[in-house]
């Protein structure tokens, strides 16, 4: 099976879903999955586990992940507030990297 097909079923197509389901929105499937990863573990999720996340998740994580995609589904102010929280994990983690790189 497929890497792409794995991640399908693990995430249920949800990210998939929610690109179809705010296409006004510029994002992309996989941009959902990043907001679900980020705020499941409160930091850029690839500083957490390695890649790719599917493989990486313990049952609990997926879980979580799964909730916060279908929660998107019903809750655009949930998700949009998850899409910032997302970024300022990854922008501090960029301030970080160049602190440390000094």
């Amino acid at each position: 099976m497929s890497d792409n097909k794995n991640a399908f079923i693990i995430y249920q197509g949800l990210p998939e879903q929610l690109a179809i389901h705010y296409k006004e929105l510029p994002f992309d499937d996989h941009c959902y999955l990043r907001m679900a990863l980020d705020n499941t573990f409160s930091a850029q999720w690839d500083t957490k586990i390695p890649k790719p996340a599917y493989k990486n998740l313990n049952q609990p994580q997926k879980k979580q992940v799964i909730q916060f995609l279908n929660q998107y589904k019903k809750d655009q102010a949930l998700m949009l507030h998850h899409h910032r929280k997302s970024l300022e994990y990854r922008k501090a983690w960029k301030e970080t990297q160049l602190k440390l790189s000094l």
